[in-house]
């Protein structure tokens, strides 16, 4: 699959590979920088560097992973050249649950545009939209794909009827085809609509998998496990379909594993339990979720290690898979989700190090530089354009005159932000987000930027391309008849006048725009996790641009995508360097303690001697005969306050001690400051707390 040359003259090695797997690969040379330009009209070549290779024109600044169509088997390609036990599969599918296809929202009476797929006509509704016809093509889709972990948001449960909760079953025909999540679909409305304003008393359910996905589990599709939220989790779910949607139905996350190959462990941190350690703020404990479903794996044949055996055994940590679906309107939920998931993830480690984490779903976000939720690839570098173009950013209709020439400048980071909130926000072409619009958009970025520092998580994004296509919806609409003008506010989408590096071209259809988005993202641990291969995505689907999602061909609205890895050793300090490290923190602590117990020392020896000359002072003054009234007099001075030189030393004494409290937070602060990646790992295992925490607590 890949080739190697160090022919260069830097001495940098590249890696070349190819789209199409009939494509012989032409041996590397001096001039194999120049293939891209040679080849680009017949055969895709995809040329990377590692270091820092440099030619004249644009810069290669990207690893690279094999590019393959959407769909192709992964298992007949995982083992190609590595170890079957090296190579980890993850292929993530948005399956557009039957209640989510036109729905009646009881909060409006209407259908939300995003869910009317306006593109389908009436006639092609059922061929398109039908469950008899969408979820078998589903299934196999599913079955085909072959990979390890599947991933799949908008999984719709079906209800099964509790008999012994004590409350009566329906027995209607509209109450059973509520209960069986259609009702609120507009093809089964009564003419007038009245249906969905019907009160109907609804009994409690538990859930199972629908019988639409039950082969998936069977021997003959690999035999795949499940992992789904608990039931409280599901019912929550169900509560608020029979508010919103009039249906008795969980929508969730879940996790399909490959059982012949896999098994779920339980979570066994091997964090080091110390004193420190009791500092941290309590958490409430995290479960699975229906928009975040968390597990660990371990290949079949490998045992579980333990907490005595985690820093010393040579056998593969555990893996970490999530199926996430962030919140669709929220940034800061957004934030909140992913950071969760994250810090589960340190929870499910057998090692005191992060785990080999790969998340993968539905982010409702494109992930570009300047959003939060981008801040958590704290990794990926500025001169990294990702996977837009420069007119495809520029589209975002905030600061035209960027040409694109800056785009990789470090000065533009502002203008990212600016244009980043104004998306989040919503706001309308050409308007800027407010100041405190602004000021909240960059607290909440530096506050994911310090929590990626301080767990020293070390995330990348496979670069895959849009996934999802539909009308835009807050285009700029003429309207033939009275010419008015819909305004646009959704600066987030695609126009037909964009492109962008992966090829996605929009079309027109009708007097309407099909717009495309990057919202499916697979997030890894580059630290342990290697890329090795994906699946194209709406790149190479001309159909579905000009067609919109779903169609006759694809029964979701969203792309799937798959990526395969290649699991590496975790990276670590050697025991020499890691006896260093601890020496100049030991050494760094016991300073610093020294200097405040003399402080403290020094400051209650100063108050002594001076609370002395007062009591001194005070019997020359007094007259020995007054016994009895010396004695009264020492009873109020008791009871009395501090004198103004007590209280005067004291201010002192407390300004004293806050200035060297100061300096050290200081100098623990540049401490951690000097130290690497794998440095501030270990410190933060020794600690038994993050290095921020031990910043603003040791004195």
């Amino acid at each position: 699959d890949f080739e190697f040359s160090d022919s260069f003259p830097d001495r940098k090695r590249i890696i070349l590979s190819h789209y199409h797997n009939d494509v012989s690969t032409p041996p590397l040379n001096s001039h194999a920088l120049f293939l891209r330009r040679r080849h680009t009209k017949n055969k895709h070549y995809l040329i990377s560097r590692v270091g820092r290779l440099r030619r004249a024109g644009p810069r290669i600044n990207e690893i690279m992973t094999r590019v393959y169509p959407n769909g192709s088997p992964l298992t007949t390609i995982a083992y190609n050249g590595h170890e079957a036990d090296d190579i980890v599969s993850v292929a993530s599918f948005n399956l557009l649950a039957p209640l989510y296809i036109r729905p009646i929202d009881q909060r409006t009476g209407k259908v939300q545009p995003f869910a009317s797929f306006d593109w389908i006509s009436e006639e092609d509704s059922e061929r398109i939209l039908g469950d008899h016809v969408r979820l078998p093509k589903l299934l196999k889709r599913l079955q085909d794909c072959g990979s390890d972990f599947i991933c799949v948001q908008e999984l719709q449960l079906e209800a099964v009827a509790n008999n012994d909760d004590g409350v009566e079953s329906p027995s209607n025909g509209a109450t059973s085809q509520l209960n069986r999540g259609r009702r609120s679909r507009k093809e089964d409305m009564d003419f007038d609509g009245s249906g969905c304003n019907k009160r109907i008393v609804m009994k409690k359910s538990r859930f199972s998998l629908p019988q639409w996905i039950a082969p998936l589990t069977g021997a003959t599709s690999g035999g795949y496990g499940v992992i789904l939220p608990n039931s409280e989790q599901l019912e929550k779910m169900a509560e608020r379909n029979r508010r919103v949607l009039m249906a008795d139905v969980a929508i969730t996350n879940a996790i399909f594993y490959k059982s012949d190959k896999w098994r779920p462990v339980s979570g066994n941190s091997a964090t080091k339990t110390t004193a420190r350690k009791q500092l941290r703020d309590s958490r409430i404990p995290y479960h699975n979720t229906t928009n975040c479903v968390l597990q660990s794996f371990l290949p079949l044949e490998v045992t579980q290690p333990n907490q005595n055996q985690s820093e010393t055994t040579d056998g593969p940590e555990p893996v970490v898979v999530a199926s996430i679906h962030l919140d669709a309107k929220s940034e800061e939920k957004r934030v909140q989700q992913l950071q969760r998931c994250l810090e589960r993830s340190l929870e499910l480690s057998a090692s005191p190090y992060p785990p080999p984490l790969i998340i993968a779903g539905d982010y409702n976000c494109e992930l570009f530089p300047g959003s939060c939720v981008h801040a958590f690839l704290q990794n990926v570098k500025r001169d990294e354009q990702d996977t837009m173009s420069e007119a495809a950013y520029n589209a975002l209709h905030i600061a035209d005159d960027l040409d694109g020439s800056g785009l990789n400048s470090p000065e533009n980071e502002v203008q990212y932000r600016i244009r980043e909130c104004s998306r989040a926000n919503r706001l309308p072409s050409n308007t800027l987000p407010s100041k405190e619009q602004l000021q909240s958009w960059d607290n909440l970025h530096a506050s994911v930027a310090s929590f990626v520092y301080d767990h020293c998580w070390k995330l990348d994004r496979v670069k895959t391309g849009c996934t999802r296509v539909a009308y835009d919806h807050d285009e700029e609409i003429i309207d033939d008849d009275s010419e008015s003008v819909v305004q646009h506010t959704d600066s987030q989408s695609r126009t037909d006048n964009d492109s962008n590096s992966d090829g996605c071209v929009p079309g027109k259809h009708g007097r309407k725009t099909m717009a495309q988005w990057h919202l499916d993202h697979i997030l890894y641990t580059s630290h342990s996790l290697v890329p090795l291969g994906k699946w194209s995505t709406l790149e190479d689907d001309e159909l579905s641009r000009e067609r919109g999602l779903p169609n006759d061909r694809v029964p979701t609205d969203h792309l799937p995508i798959a990526a395969l890895f290649k699991r590496c050793p975790h990276l670590r300090l050697d025991e020499k360097a890691k006896v260093s490290l601890i020496e100049l923190l030991q050494k760094l602590e016991g300073r610093q303690m020294n200097e405040m117990q003399s402080l403290l020392a020094e400051v209650d020896r100063q108050r002594a001697e001076l609370a002395k000359q007062l009591n001194a002072n005070e019997e020359t003054s007094t007259d020995p005969s007054q016994t009895h009234e010396n004695k009264r007099q020492k009873m109020k001075k008791k009871m009395a306050p501090p004198s103004p030189q007590i209280i005067q030393h004291i201010r002192s004494s407390r300004s004293s001690i806050k200035l060297m409290r100061e300096s050290h937070r200081v100098e623990r602060e540049n401490f951690v400051k000097e130290r690497c990646w794998l440095e501030r790992l270990e410190l933060k295992h020794f600690l038994g707390v993050t290095p921020k925490l031990w910043i603003n607590i040791s004195s």
